[in-house]
Parts: structure tokens; sequence; C-alpha cells
């Protein structure tokens, strides 16, 4: 698994909160409410999606976690449903920067 870490992130603003359910943090994303502003949240996303995608750098990672911090829509929802999101936006800006070349 990629290991994307708190020294590689971006932004310093997350909160280090142990989350009351630790266990929502390592069998995969699900209808778990995703936290934002969790930085324990944030890696854990951030490294799903670099799993999932085959990505290896920490510029991936930093562009993932950019996309948490600045794009994502705040509310409610779903680690599922934010990974989702997460994984289109990214696939987008990827295929973006592909046809610019």
């Amino acid at each position: 698994m990629t290991s994307f870490t708190r020294a590689d992130l971006v932004y310093n603003d997350y909160d280090w909160t142990t989350p009351e359910d630790a266990s929502k943090l390592k069998s995969g994303p699900d209808r778990n409410l995703f936290t934002s502003t969790e930085g324990e949240e944030v890696l854990y996303m951030v490294n799903c999606l670099m799993e999932d995608l085959s990505l290896t750098s920490k510029e991936d990672g930093q562009a993932i976690e950019k996309l948490i911090h600045d794009k994502l829509p705040l509310g409610k929802q779903s680690q599922v449903t934010a990974k989702r999101w997460l994984q289109e936006k990214f696939e987008s800006i990827a295929e973006s920067a592909r046809n610019a070349v």
C-alpha cells in the first residue's frame, strides 16, 4: 500500500483527534461519514485513492489532498461518496493534463 504520511501533507490545519470509531479507517471506504477536517481521515482517503489509481508520487497524494481541502463539497457525505467524487475529479484533471501535452 502507498504510504502518504502526515509529513507529506500540504496543509497543517487538520484536527488530529482519534476518531471515535478508528475501525472505519481500516476496512476500506464505506457509508461512515467522511470528515475532511480530520487529519487521519484525510490521510486514509489519500492513501486509498493512491492505491486504487496506482499512484506512487508524493505530488499525486498532495493533489488529492488539495482536492479534499479546497474543492470537496462541504456537508455530510459518506466515505464512499467522497471517494467517488475525488476519483472522478482527479481522473478529469489528469486527463486534461495529458491532453495539454
